[in-house]
């Protein structure tokens, strides 16, 4: 959570950093070392998933894996990190929560309480969707995503909130 909390700073320090100049300085400036930096976080953090696993992950993590090369992936393209927030917060508030509370396991290891929290989770983060029912269904979907979608879910997030923001803009 709080990694996606800097990552979401990093992005309105770059992209800010960014829009805020003249359009020919702009085109002088062709390297920003900040976007490195969050390089060298997401390969350090992959190849600690295989050598050195975190405490919260086990080894060869696929969530921890996938949601770096997301991050690294929407830095290189340069696109808006604010669709990722769910990924960022509910996700891993559902698993905090989940192995907090493991006694009512809905399908597999996932749990009530987790699925519950990434729904309040998800509606938090959905602010900048607009439409309350379109944040309601959206936050439904992530949770079922969540609880049905195995070691991929973030990349099946992902891939729905995506589609479904560039289709609204």
């Amino acid at each position: 959570m709080l990694c996606g909390l800097l990552i979401l700073m990093f992005d309105v320090s770059i992209n800010g950093y960014r829009r805020g100049l003249p359009h020919n300085i702009r085109n002088i400036i062709q390297t920003d070392y900040r976007v490195y930096f969050i390089y060298l976080i997401a390969i350090t953090s992959i190849l600690r998933c295989f050598f050195y696993p975190f405490r919260f992950g086990v080894y060869k993590d696929k969530g921890i894996i996938v949601y770096n090369v997301i991050v690294s992936i929407f830095f290189f393209f340069k696109l808006p990190l604010y669709v990722l927030t769910p990924i960022f917060f509910a996700d891993p508030m559902a698993a905090i929560v989940g192995r907090q509370f493991p006694n009512y396991a809905i399908y597999k290891k996932k749990t009530l309480h987790g699925t519950l929290t990434c729904f309040f989770v998800s509606l938090v983060t959905l602010f900048y969707v607009g439409n309350y029912w379109h944040i309601l269904i959206l936050s439904l979907s992530l949770s079922f995503l969540e609880l049905f979608g195995g070691s991929f879910d973030n990349l099946l997030i992902l891939n729905m909130l995506y589609n479904i923001i560039s289709s609204q803009y």
